[in-house]
């Protein structure tokens, strides 16, 4: 039972993680998950700052168009190996859901204070708390991380209210940390 007065502590919902569901889901979980994850997507971002810093260095100590066009050229460059690494991330996340039936199948589920209960057409499992590391969120989905951190099972916000919303972040809030 939660501590707060008028706290959901048992919430029923029934959901279908689409596709966009499940990339937006795998995002997060590459920028919030375990270190190595959240370090490879920093660095994409850390590679480009230093691959166009370092070609607008040529034109700072000599502004010429030659050393201008140098520089547009390796800066173009460095934006197209990032947008080919975010593409082909993206490509992954797309086959891996399509290799995943169950994921998209209609799934139940029950959230109390004794943990999680997952229904689909083919499982139903119960698991408690304890085998559950911690919880994120962005404006269209929840992940709840597995033991091992690697595993996640994602909560699409789109089919649920705004009152199943607060509720699921009322009840993992109140069992998990927030990354």
């Amino acid at each position: 039972m939660t501590d707060q007065p008028g706290a959901v502590t048992n919430l029923q919902i029934v959901y279908q993680v689409s596709q966009e569901d499940f990339e937006s889901a795998s995002w997060l979980a590459l920028r919030k998950g375990p270190l190595p994850k959240a370090l490879q997507f920093y660095f994409r971002i850390g590679f480009l700052g230093l691959w166009v810093s370092m070609s607008v260095l040529p034109v700072l100590a000599k502004p010429t168009i030659h050393n201008l066009l140098d520089s547009l050229m390796f800066s173009s460059f460095g934006f197209a190996i990032l947008l080919g690494q975010l593409f082909f991330t993206r490509l992954g996340f797309r086959r891996e859901f399509r290799r995943s039936a169950a994921s998209q199948q209609p799934t139940q589920l029950g959230i109390d204070d004794s943990g999680l209960h997952l229904v689909t057409a083919e499982s139903d499992s119960r698991s408690s708390w304890r085998l559950y590391l911690k919880f994120a969120e962005n404006r269209s989905t929840f992940i709840v991380y597995q033991m091992g951190n690697l595993v996640f099972i994602p909560i699409p916000k789109r089919e649920l209210t705004a009152t199943q919303i607060d509720g699921v972040r009322s009840i993992l809030s109140s069992h998990l940390p927030r990354k």
